[in-house]
């Protein structure tokens, strides 16, 4: 199911480049963001992270994480402290609030389909996202993207062959 996979995927993503990740996934209407996932090295801040992504649906194309979801490349933001003004507020302020310093966040396309966005976030507890950071990311971000939208056609082929088994007669 998403859920458990947003969550193994970000715990990797974890484990292999930041201290906190978010997987963001476009929602139904197209025009929103729902948080599908996330994973933090800080079950304290995880679990603000928690609260704060219920509820909270950024737009698609507005702030760094909106407007993420319809680039092509990443966005990478050195230094949180001056360079993003114009992010999803709520978020944003949580990401002072707990000390992030860095943000890397990548685009999840899959055949020209743009699923989601894969958010990292760094404290100073490690050196800040740069450059070089942003090619391995990137790739982890395309097979993430494939793996979720192989668990999404799972879970809708699933469904019809429910609903078949249910117009059928017996």
């Amino acid at each position: 199911d998403l859920a458990t996979l947003a969550r193994e995927l970000t715990r990797a993503a974890v484990d292999l480049f930041a201290e906190a990740a978010v997987v963001w996934i476009v929602g139904p209407d197209g025009y929103t963001l729902d948080p599908l996932g996330c994973a933090d090295r800080d079950p304290v801040r995880r679990d603000q992270l928690v609260r704060l992504l219920a509820g909270q649906r950024p737009r698609v194309g507005v702030g760094l994480v909106g407007g993420t979801a319809m680039a092509d490349c990443a966005r990478l933001v050195r230094d949180l402290s001056t360079d993003l003004g114009d992010g999803f507020a709520p978020y944003v302020e949580f990401c002072r609030r707990s000390g992030v310093e860095s943000i890397l966040a990548v685009p999840l396309i899959v055949r020209g389909e743009r699923l989601g966005v894969l958010a990292l976030l760094r404290t100073a507890a490690l050196p800040r996202f740069d450059d070089p950071d942003v090619g391995p990311v990137e790739h982890f971000a395309a097979r993430a993207g494939a793996r979720i939208e192989r668990a999404r056609l799972i879970g809708d082929a699933v469904r019809s062959q429910a609903l078949l088994d249910a117009l059928s007669p017996a």
